[in-house]
C-alpha cells in the first residue's frame, strides 16, 4: 500500500470517488458480497505465501496456462523484481492481486497489477506482455458469474485505481457476461484461432483436413527446400539447446518486425528474452517448460515455434522463421510438422491464440472471440472511459486507418 500512497501524494492519483458497480448487482450477488472477504497481495513474499491456495484453486478451475501460479511467479521474477530502469516509477509493475475468501477458504483470485498513466491509475491483468489470455480464477463449487460480479463491486469501492482495464478476455469466460452487465466498455475485439484435433488421429494424416491445393504447395516448398540441404524436424529438450533456439527465434522475429516497419513493445523490452530463455532451460519453472519446435535445412534453423502444452492443448506462443529462407515458406512447413507432433501426443487442440491474423485462419478450424474491456471506477475513470475510449479513440483509429508504414509506431504507442 505504501507505493500507492506515494503515487497519490505525488499527484498521480486523486482520492477516488467510486462509481459503484453494486448498482448492477442482483440479489444473489449482493448476498455473496457480504460472505466474501477480500484482501490485496501487493508484495512478492505475500504471493509466495499464497502458493498452496493458488495451486489448489487452479486445480479446481478451468484456467489457462497464463493464470497458473508458476506462470505468474515466473513473470514476477522478470517483470516485477527486475524493473526497467528507463521506466518512471509510476510505470513499473506494482502487484495488486485480489484474493477472495469464504470462511477462510480461497474462492477467487484476480491476478492484477496497478499502473499509472497521465493522471489516471489503472488496474490491469498481471502478465503483460507475455500472457495471451486474461482471466480470474474461481473455485469449482461457487457460481463464477456471481463471484465475478461481487468481485467487481469490491474493486469499484475499495481500489485506489480510477479504471479497470481487462484485455484478452475470452468469450467463454464468466467475466465477459459480468463485465457486460456492469456496462463496461468493450475497447477491442479479436479472435483466437484454433484447430480441433480428433482423438486418435493418425499423425501421418493429421494435415488431410486442409485443402488439397494448400497441401500440394507445401509439398512443393518442402521439395525445393530439400534441394538446399537435408530437412529435419526436431523438438528440443529443455536445456542449452532449447534456450539457444529461443534466442534465435527472437532474432528472427525482430528482423521481421524491422523489415515490415512494425513496433512491438513486447520485443522492445529485453526482459522477454530472459523470461523465455530461463523457461527453456528447464530450471526456472519446471512445470511450465516450453516445447520448442525447430525445422532445419542442414544444420541451419529455418523456422522455430515456441509452444506450451496446457492440458490437452498445444499453445503456439511464438512462431518465427529465418528471413533467408522465406521463399520456401518454412513457417508453414513447421506448422505442418507441429500438428503431426500434437496428434502423436494425443492432444485435442492446436491453439494459435490471438491476434487472429489472416495466416492463422489457414491453419485452424474454429475461433473463440477475445475482447478487451475497460470499466471506470471513479469520476475521473468514468470520464476517461466515456470520453477517450468511446469517442476520441475510435475517431483516432478511423483517421489512422490505412495510414502508411511511418505511422504504425504511433498506432502502437497509443494502443490503437
Amino acid at each position: 500500500m505504501a507505493e500507492n500512497r506515494s503515487l497519490r501524494d505525488a499527484g498521480w492519483m486523486a482520492a477516488p470517488q467510486s462509481v459503484h458497480v453494486g448498482a448492477h448487482l442482483d440479489h444473489g450477488a449482493r448476498a455473496l458480497t457480504n460472505e466474501i472477504t477480500y484482501t490485496w497481495v501487493r508484495e512478492v513474499p505475500d504471493l509466495d505465501a499464497l502458493e498452496a491456495s493458488w495451486r489448489a484453486l487452479e486445480a479446481d478451475d478451468t484456467t489457462t496456462l497464463f493464470q497458473t501460479y508458476d506462470w505468474v511467479r515466473h513473470w514476477c521474477r522478470h517483470y516485477v523484481e527486475q524493473p526497467r530502469k528507463s521506466f518512471a516509477r509510476s510505470r513499473q509493475n506494482c502487484l495488486a492481486i485480489v484474493v477472495g475468501r469464504v470462511a477462510g477458504r480461497v474462492v477467487t483470485i484476480w491476478p492484477l497489477t496497478q499502473k499509472c498513466g497521465v493522471r489516471t491509475a489503472r488496474l490491469e491483468w498481471l502478465g503483460a506482455p507475455v500472457s495471451q489470455y486474461g482471466d480470474a480464477l474461481f473455485a469449482r463449487d461457487v457460481d463464477p458469474a456471481l463471484v465475478a460480479r461481487a468481485s467487481l463491486d469490491f474493486l469499484s469501492q475499495h481500489s485506489e485505481a480510477d479504471a479497470l482495464v481487462l484485455n484478452k478476455v475470452r468469450d467463454d469466460s464468466p467475466l465477459t457476461a459480468a463485465l457486460e452487465a456492469c456496462n463496461a466498455t468493450c475497447t477491442g475485439t479479436d479472435t483466437a484461432p484454433f484447430l480441433s484435433l480428433a482423438a486418435g488421429t493418425d499423425p501421418t494424416h493429421a494435415n488431410d483436413v486442409f485443402p488439397a491445393k494448400a497441401r500440394k504447395n507445401r509439398r512443393r516448398h518442402r521439395r525445393r527446400l530439400r534441394e538446399e540441404g537435408d530437412v529435419s524436424f526436431d523438438v528440443a529438450l529443455p536445456g542449452e539447446e532449447a534456450a539457444a533456439l529461443v534466442a534465435e527465434a527472437f532474432a528472427f522475429k525482430r528482423a521481421w518486425l524491422r523489415k515490415n516497419g512494425r513496433v512491438s513493445f513486447a520485443f522492445a523490452d529485453d526482459r522477454i528474452d530472459s523470461f523465455f530463455a530461463s523457461l527453456a532451460s528447464g530450471h526456472a519453472a519446471p512445470r511450465i517448460v516450453p516445447t520448442v519446435f525447430v525445422l532445419r535445412c542442414g544444420e541451419t534453423p529455418v523456422a522455430i515455434n515456441i509452444g506450451f502444452v496446457s492440458g490437452e492443448t498445444l499453445l503456439i506462443h511464438v512462431a518465427a522463421y529465418n528471413p533467408a529462407f522465406e521463399r520456401f515458406s518454412p513457417g508453414s512447413l513447421l506448422f505442418e510438422d507441429s500438428i503431426r507432433w500434437a496428434c502423436a501426443q494425443n492432444l485435442t487442440a492446436f491453439d494459435l491464440m490471438s491476434p487472429g491474423d489472416a495466416y492463422k485462419r489457414d491453419w485452424t478450424s474454429d475461433t473463440v472471440i477475445v475482447r478487451d474491456f475497460a470499466l471506470g471506477m471513479t469520476t475521473r475513470g468514468r470520464a476517461w472511459e466515456h470520453v477517450y475510449l468511446r469517442k476520441i479513440r475510435p475517431a483516432l483509429k478511423r483517421v489512422i486507418a490505412g495510414a502508411p508504414q511511418l505511422v504504425r509506431p504511433v498506432k502502437r504507442l497509443f494502443n490503437l
